[in-house]
C-alpha cells in the first residue's frame, strides 16, 4: 500500500532551530522546552483517494513553516492551504506545539478556492463554490438563481397562450369559494376600468 510522500527535516530548507546549550548563567530549560526541539512526524491528510503526506518537523516551528513544507512536497501553493486540527483552523503564527500536534501529529489539508469562475456544463458559480469550502463564510443561495419559462411550464403544465376566454372558468383548480372571490375581483376590476375610460 502506498504510504504517500514523506519529507525529512534535514532535506527541507526550513529555517534551522537553535540547539539549546547549557551555560553557567542560563537557567536549566524545562522539559517541555526540550520536547519542542525534538522532531516529530506530522501526517497531512488530503482527499480520501490520495495517500497522506508525512513531514518531519520540530514542534517549535510555526504553521507557516509547515505550509511551506507542504508546498514543496505536495505542490499545493501556500496561499491555497487551510490546515485543520481537531476541526479547528490553524493560524500561520501558531507553533505546532501550541496547536497540540505533539500528542496527535495529524492535520487535514483543505484547499482554499478563489473567486474565479470555472466555465463548463452545469458549473457552479465561483462565489457559491468558494462558500461551500469548509471554514469559509456560510453558503447562501445565489440571487441569480431564477425560474425560467421552461421551469414554470414543467411545474404548472401547458396553458392557453392567449389566456382564459370569456365565458369559461379561468381557474378550474380552485375551490368554489375562491372561484367566487376571483370572479368578484374580476367584476370590480372591469367596473374600475370602465370608470377610467369614462373619465378620459
Amino acid at each position: 500500500k502506498d504510504r504517500g510522500p514523506s519529507s525529512r527535516l534535514a532535506s527541507s530548507s526550513l529555517p534551522p532551530t537553535a540547539t539549546p546549550r547549557a551555560s553557567p548563567q542560563a537557567p536549566r530549560s524545562r522539559p517541555q522546552d526540550w520536547a519542542s526541539q525534538e522532531p516529530v512526524w506530522i501526517t497531512v491528510r488530503r482527499q480520501r483517494e490520495v495517500a497522506p503526506m508525512r513531514i518531519e518537523m520540530l514542534l517549535s516551528h510555526t504553521v507557516a513553516d509547515l505550509k511551506e513544507a507542504i508546498a514543496k512536497l505536495g505542490g499545493v501553493p501556500r496561499e491555497n492551504q487551510r490546515l485543520l486540527c481537531r476541526s479547528c483552523l490553524l493560524g500561520d503564527d501558531q507553533t505546532l506545539a501550541a496547536c497540540g500536534l505533539g500528542s496527535r501529529p495529524e492535520v487535514q489539508l483543505v484547499p482554499s478556492l478563489g473567486h474565479k469562475a470555472v466555465a463548463g456544463m452545469a458549473a457552479i458559480s465561483a462565489r457559491r463554490g468558494y462558500n461551500m469550502v469548509p471554514c469559509n463564510v456560510p453558503w447562501k443561495p445565489s440571487r441569480h438563481a431564477r425560474l425560467t419559462p421552461r421551469d414554470v411550464h414543467e411545474f404548472w403544465g401547458a396553458g392557453d397562450p392567449a389566456g382564459p376566454t370569456w365565458g369559461t372558468d379561468p381557474l378550474p383548480h380552485l375551490p368554489p369559494r375562491l372561484q367566487a372571490q376571483a370572479a368578484a375581483d374580476r367584476t370590480v376590476g372591469d367596473a374600475l376600468s370602465a370608470m377610467l375610460l369614462d373619465l378620459r
